[in-house]
C-alpha cells in the first residue's frame, strides 16, 4: 500500500452507522478490516461519535487526511442519529476534500445477511406501530424500502416474494414474524440485526464507483416518513385554527 500525490493513503475508508441506538464504525483497506466497534449511543450519538473516530484512526496510525472516503448510513433511522452522523462527517471531510457516500440503512442490513440465492426482508422498528423495511435479491430491488404496518408488509411479501427461502434481517425482524407466520410465509432467521460498518463500506464503495461521490451540500438523511417533530407542529398549527 502507497500513498497518493496528495500524500492520502489508498484505499483507506471509514464505515459509520449512527441509525439506531448503537454507534458502528470500521476502518477497512482493500476487503481488509483494520478497525470495527460498536458502542451504545441512547438517543444521541453526538457525544461518542467524534470520540470513536479519533480512537480507530489513531488503532490504525492512520490520520483524517489520509482517508480515501467516508461512507455511512444515510436512513432510514432514528432522526437525531441520522442527522448527527450526517453533519459529523460533513464538518470532518468537507475541510479535508474527503469523499462521502450515503448508503441506504435496510440495503446494508440486507447485505450483512448474506443470504445466497434468497431473497431478504430488511426490517427496521419504525415505531407508532410501523416498519422501514426493503425486499432484496441479490443486487435487485423487488421492494424499495418504505414504511407499513407489519400486516402490509406480510401482504407485500405474499405478492412479490420470488421462489426459494425468504431470510429475515435487521432488529424489526421479531415485530414481523408473528405476521408472516400466520400468513403461511415460510422464513428462515439470519440473526443480523444491525447493519454491519464494514459492510456499509463495501456498499459504499461500490457505489463510489458507478456514482461518484454524494455533494455534500446536497446529501440529506432518508427517512421514509414525517418526523415526529413536524407531525407534532402540524397538531399545533391544526389547534390554533
Amino acid at each position: 500500500m502507497g500513498d497518493t500525490a496528495d500524500g492520502r493513503v489508498k484505499d483507506i475508508f471509514l464505515g459509520l452507522d449512527t441509525s439506531g441506538f448503537q454507534t458502528g464504525l470500521a476502518l477497512v483497506s482493500g476487503g481488509a478490516v483494520l478497525y470495527e466497534t460498536r458502542s451504545s449511543a441512547g438517543t444521541s450519538h453526538n457525544e461518542s461519535l467524534l470520540l470513536l473516530i479519533r480512537r480507530a484512526l489513531d488503532a490504525a496510525g492512520l490520520q483524517l487526511d489520509q482517508l480515501s472516503g467516508i461512507c455511512l448510513t444515510i436512513g432510514p433511522g432514528m432522526w437525531t442519529g441520522l442527522r448527527v452522523g450526517l453533519s459529523t462527517v460533513k464538518g470532518l471531510a468537507l475541510p479535508k476534500g474527503i469523499a462521502v457516500k450515503g448508503v441506504n440503512t435496510l440495503q446494508v442490513i440486507a447485505a450483512s445477511a448474506g443470504a445466497g440465492s434468497g431473497a431478504v426482508l430488511a426490517v427496521m422498528d419504525a415505531r407508532r406501530n410501523e416498519l422501514y423495511a426493503a425486499l432484496y435479491h441479490g443486487t435487485q430491488v423487488l421492494i424499495s424500502p418504505q414504511a407499513g404496518a407489519a400486516l402490509f408488509w406480510g401482504r407485500l411479501v405474499a405478492e412479490r416474494q420470488p421462489p426459494g427461502e425468504l431470510v429475515l434481517a435487521g432488529e424489526g425482524s421479531e415485530l414481523i414474524k408473528p405476521v408472516l407466520s400466520a400468513m403461511g410465509i415460510r422464513f428462515v432467521d439470519s440473526g443480523v440485526r444491525l447493519p454491519e460498518p464494514a459492510v456499509i463500506v463495501r456498499l459504499g464503495v461500490e457505489l463510489l464507483k458507478s456514482e461518484g461521490p454524494d455533494r455534500l451540500s446536497e446529501l440529506e438523511p432518508v427517512y421514509l416518513r414525517r418526523t415526529d417533530a413536524e407531525i407534532n407542529l402540524e397538531g399545533r398549527l391544526k389547534g390554533s385554527l
